[in-house]
């Protein structure tokens, strides 16, 4: 192993915890350890304090910072969680993290990348800023009220700050990098776009369901996996599901959490929807069989956040050769690959009648279903591997590691 290639990764969540991004900076980890790089993982023990301190293996060590639990149900408990995290993550920069080291900061929480920054100058910090999904942004995208106040202007600031100061910029979409030139006008050589990617059990399963064995009846599921939030538009689905509620060959399945999951649920259970299941969160082993019983999956977005958001669902779906319908209102990078390689429908948000007559015609038309999973299949293994996304990651953490260490020679001549 070569001790040169050292990385520092700072993000709050981190397996056990279910954080969509967690898992896939573990895989990431994985790679990377196979590639050579010795991986320092820096995250949080978010109330579970019996999580050891540190845990090393050959080529990784991973740092649990002690924190406040977080609790979804409590936006306070979120806050205060982050704050402690902070407050950790500070001591650990200062005393900890080694001078000239190379870190690459998450998005999640937001402006976390802000400590390492402070110290930059100091300790000579080499920093990419992986950006997930784009606060201040989200939150006045599901709220316009706030862009006048002043504590969101200051975010902007902020996140200007951020932008300017870091080395490189990590983004998993190219519309992403359309809302920050926009916004606040990034250096192009600073950004590279790297897309998320399925979860390992999903690519490595994904032929090990027969939809011969799997199919015993002719209904028709839609299926929703994972975190129904704020950001999820739920009229679109709610008013289709209402329509086709005497069609008992159409049923609709949400398995995962959140604000709206909750809100969806009660007002299926005030209108009396017998086509609907909930189920909790499944685990990481369980999701592949949860999602080969479906037959189309969904993906939920909404006007206001193309571009801010981009969910990596998508490419779970895709992975298990599965045929996705997208609700959304705008054009993004999820969108553009629906398109392109014919992969399922585009629903505008509020075209309900547009959703249900598709549906029907997928019941009635079982071929017409079959010839978008065939091309699912073939632009998944075309464009969209698990491998693709982390090999660019290894590719480009390289040429970090190789600009890093000529700077620094520089300076020391």
């Amino acid at each position: 192993m070569n001790r040169e290639q050292k990385i520092y990764i700072i993000n709050q969540y981190y397996p056990p915890f279910m954080a969509a991004t967690g898992q896939l900076l573990q895989e990431l980890v994985e790679y990377l350890e196979s590639n050579g790089w010795y991986v320092n993982m820096i995250t949080g023990k978010n109330g579970n304090h019996e999580l050891p301190d540190k845990e090393v293996t050959r080529n990784q060590t991973t740092y649990r910072l002690s924190n406040t639990t977080d609790c979804s149900k409590s936006m306070f408990k979120k806050l205060f969680s982050y704050i402690t995290f902070l407050w950790s993550l500070n001591w650990f920069l200062l005393f900890k993290v080694e001078t000239g080291s190379r870190i690459m900061v998450l998005s999640t929480p937001p402006m976390l990348c802000l400590l390492p920054l402070l110290y930059k100058k100091v300790k000579k910090f080499n920093i990419i800023y992986n950006i997930q999904d784009l606060y201040p942004e989200v939150l006045v995208a599901s709220n316009p009220t706030l862009e006048t106040k002043f504590w969101v202007k200051l975010l902007y600031w902020i996140n200007q700050q951020i932008l300017n100061k870091v080395d490189y910029i990590g983004l998993i979409g190219h519309s992403m990098l359309d809302k920050l030139q926009e916004k606040y006008q990034v250096q192009d050589d600073k950004v590279t776009i790297i897309e998320n990617w399925a979860l390992k059990d999903l690519e490595i399963t994904q032929n090990e369901y027969s939809p011969c064995e799997r199919k015993k009846t002719n209904n028709i599921t839609l299926l929703y996996t994972g975190n129904l939030g704020r950001a999820h538009e739920i009229e679109t689905i709610l008013a289709t599901m209402v329509e086709l509620k005497d069609n008992p060959s159409i049923q609709f399945q949400f398995v995962g959490g959140g604000y709206n999951y909750m809100a969806l649920k009660r007002k299926v259970s005030d209108k009396h929807l017998t086509n609907v299941i909930f189920t909790s969160f499944v685990s990481k082993e369980d999701l592949p069989k949860t999602i080969s019983s479906a037959d189309i999956c969904l993906v939920i977005g909404k006007r206001e956040m193309a571009g801010y958001i981009l969910p990596s669902k998508f490419y779970g779906y895709i992975s298990m050769g599965k045929p996705v319908i997208y609700v959304t209102g705008a054009e993004d990078d999820i969108s553009e690959h629906i398109f392109k390689g014919k992969m399922g429908w585009i629903i505008p948000n509020r075209h309900h009648r547009r959703l249900s007559d598709l549906l029907i015609q997928c019941y009635l038309h079982p071929e017409y279903l079959n010839n978008f999973k065939k091309n699912v299949q073939c632009y998944r293994d075309q464009y969209l591997k698990r491998n693709f996304s982390l090999e660019k990651y290894n590719t480009f953490l390289l040429h970090v590691l190789e600009t890093h260490q000529l700077s620094l020679k520089k300076v020391t001549v």
